[in-house]
């Protein structure tokens, strides 16, 4: 008789079966190249929804990256203005009273005024030994009284003997002798006047008088000094007005006038720059130098302005109406052109267009623009560096004239500290 299996046998084959299969399969997924691929994707794709999920939900909201904004620029409005052409050079300050004293007689310094001293008009300011020459004086006025009293004498005599000669007293030639004694007792008596006059000069010259009110300077001799005719003793400078000697290079000349406009910068000593004309132009140019002199006057004097400071000077040499100018910054330059950026759009934003353009002369107020811009055009005097043709750009400032760029510039300078 054949057996028979219960429920719970045929059970257990069966799903101990199925655990075997399952068990193959996954061995042969595991070989399996594309089954692994599969799962990489999958997993990637995992991590991607991950991220995605924290960058949205996690980072902070300013940790989220914008598109960058287009580059600031300030720009300048051109306009028709006037623009001086400068020439430009380095100027001494005079003083218009200013006098170095020389000795016209040797001899010893007696007394000399000290520096800092001040001496009036015609106030001795230096004496040398004079005893030689007073007694010169005193020698010549002795002459000259015996002079004057010889021809007292002979005056008298002519008088006397005029009567008797018209009467027929006396011969006419014995009256022509008194007449000849008294021409020449006359002239003893100019030539003494003549030798006290001399001997008065040379009894002033060792004497050295201020021409003018002022302050001596310098001095270069001390008491008990030897000096010689002709060596330098004192300076003395008066309190009055000022002067600029400045050069300027012989080939400005003919453009530079008198009465043409100048303006003299003593910034270094803190005074402010000031506007003034030409008083005098050269006529001969300095070998060595090669420039001609000018002579600029100051409304300064006395202890604002000092005699020998160095001042800035400039001159104008020629007026240009109706100009177009731009800072010096705004010229782009290249080893073929010049150029400027201009923008199409005074306010928010504007795209940047390079214009090619031809200079003229330039000075501190800016470049002059020969051809190339017109009226009304926009150009970039700040930022042009940063950008380029065909660049978009926002305006950040729009300076209606150069006067008001120039403004801010001095006053943005002035506030560094």
């Amino acid at each position: 008789m054949t057996p028979v299996s219960d429920g719970s046998e045929q059970g257990g084959n069966g799903l101990a079966g199925f655990r075997g299969r399952l068990a193959r399969s996954r061995a042969r997924l595991a070989d399996s190249p594309r089954a692994r691929r599969q799962a990489l994707l999958a997993a990637a794709s995992a991590l991607a929804v991950l991220a995605l999920v924290v960058l949205v939900f996690v980072l902070p909201e300013d940790e989220v990256e914008e598109p960058p904004s287009p580059p600031q620029v300030e720009v300048l409005v051109v306009g028709p203005t006037e623009f001086r052409d400068w020439v430009e050079t380095t100027g001494r300050v005079e003083a218009r009273a200013d006098a170095l004293l020389t000795a016209e007689a040797g001899g010893t310094v007696v007394s000399v005024a000290r520096e800092g001293q001040a001496v009036g008009a015609g106030q001795v300011v230096a004496q040398l030994e004079a005893e030689g020459a007073m007694a010169a004086v005193a020698q010549a006025r002795a002459a000259e009284a015996e002079a004057r009293a010889t021809t007292e004498q002979a005056e008298q005599a002519y008088r006397r003997q005029l009567p008797l000669v018209e009467d027929t007293i006396i011969s006419p030639l014995e009256f022509e002798q008194v007449r000849a004694q008294r021409a020449q007792a006359r002239a003893g008596l100019e030539q003494a006047r003549a030798a006290v006059a001399e001997a008065e000069e040379l009894l002033e010259q060792t004497r050295l008088r201020a021409p003018f009110p002022g302050v001596v300077e310098e001095r270069w001799v001390r008491a008990g000094e030897q000096v010689a005719v002709g060596q330098e003793v004192v300076r003395i400078v008066g309190p009055g007005a000022r002067e600029v000697m400045a050069g300027i290079p012989e080939r400005y000349t003919g453009d530079i006038q008198v009465g043409a406009t100048a303006v003299v910068d003593l910034g270094a000593y803190d005074l402010p720059d000031v506007e003034s004309s030409v008083e005098f132009v050269g006529g001969a140019v300095d070998p060595q130098s090669r420039t001609f002199t000018v002579r600029i006057g100051l409304p300064w004097g006395g202890d604002q302005v000092k005699a020998d400071m160095l001042a800035r000077v400039r001159v104008v040499r020629e007026v240009v109406p109706d100009a177009l100018v731009v800072p010096r910054q705004a010229v782009l330059r290249d080893e073929r052109e010049e150029s400027v950026l201009v923008v199409d759009s005074p306010d928010g934003l504007g795209l940047v267009d390079r214009r090619v353009v031809t200079t003229g002369p330039a000075s501190e107020e800016g470049v002059l623009i020969e051809a190339g811009l017109e009226p009304g055009d926009l150009v970039v005097v700040l930022g042009q560096d940063q950008v380029v043709a065909g660049d978009s750009v926002q305006v950040a400032r729009r300076y209606i004239d150069l006067a008001a760029f120039r403004a801010v510039v001095r006053a943005e300078a002035g506030a560094v500290p």
